[in-house]
């Protein structure tokens, strides 16, 4: 859902079922921003968060939580921006807010930049997002 949300936003971007395919990725395509659930199988977002830190340094990355237990999400989500993401969001994600966000930090796709002469460079989206058909294959794969 957030993978079909930023392609209609003319955003280039691919969703991972877990945080160790979205880092293979990763380690051989050029990404400009990660959005993360900080809830996900094999890896949380605490941990992504310190190996992208690790091995990219300046990477954006963007956590998203809907609690998913007796504490707050916002707990887990202070706590992950205190760990280095630009941006904390609960869910249900506020589109405005996201939106708002990565105009900050993600150029848009190349084939709407040639339409409106801007930059741009390829995006990735990871975490506990269901995944569209494209991105079923490439984890098939």
């Amino acid at each position: 859902m957030l993978t079909t949300l930023l392609k209609r936003a003319h955003y280039d971007c691919l969703g991972f079922a877990t945080a160790r395919n979205a880092l293979a990725f990763m380690s051989e395509h050029e990404v400009d921003l990660i959005i993360a659930d900080v809830f996900m199988p094999e890896m949380d977002g605490f941990e992504l968060l310190r190996v992208i830190h690790r091995g990219f340094p300046m990477m954006p990355v963007i956590t998203l939580s809907g609690g998913g237990s007796r504490l707050s999400g916002d707990f887990f989500l202070d706590c992950t921006e205190r760990l280095g993401a630009v941006a904390a969001l609960k869910k249900p994600l506020d589109v405005f807010t996201l939106m708002t966000l990565l105009d900050r930090w993600a150029p848009l796709s190349d084939e709407f930049d040639a339409k409106n002469e801007k930059t741009s460079a390829a995006r990735a989206a990871i975490g506990d997002v269901p995944s569209d058909d494209s991105t079923q294959e490439k984890e098939d794969a």
